[in-house]
């Protein structure tokens, strides 16, 4: 058998606080019932996790 040794990569650095920022997410979206607030987490994470300095959400009625 072979086994690959996986050598860390500075990337991976990046990567893991990704995860725990959408860990992060998920815990605190588990944790309302108000759709406002997790519309706004959401969005919130999602600027820290790209690096954008703003972010917005439209929300669409399709059946109007």
């Amino acid at each position: 058998m072979f086994f690959r040794q996986n050598k860390p990569k500075e990337g991976n650095k990046v990567s893991q606080d990704r995860y725990y920022l959408l860990y992060e997410l998920f815990q605190s979206i588990s944790s309302t019932l108000e759709p406002k607030e997790a519309l706004n987490l959401i969005i919130d994470a999602a600027v820290k996790i790209t690096g954008a300095t703003s972010g917005s959400l439209i929300l669409v009625d399709w059946k109007k």
